[in-house]
């Protein structure tokens, strides 16, 4: 079985390279996807609102129960 984590890191720094490019690469792609996330959870609050609404007040109703019982 082989590890699928090193096809997502960025090539490992030359020696002219600092280690700071690597962690602004990283930084850039998870802002990326992060950006890209909100833009399909928007689209599908505009798409499906009466769903979304639903959603959202099931998972209130669920968090304020297990907040509760603590």
């Amino acid at each position: 079985m082989s590890s699928r984590i090193p096809n997502y890191l960025p090539a490992r720094a030359r020696k002219g390279q600092p280690s700071q490019s690597i962690f602004q690469e990283l930084q850039h792609l998870a802002q990326k996807q992060i950006a890209d996330r909100v833009r399909q959870i928007e689209t599908y609050v505009q798409e499906q609102p009466v769903t979304a609404i639903s959603t959202a007040f099931c998972i209130g109703i669920l968090l304020g129960w297990v907040i509760k019982r603590r």
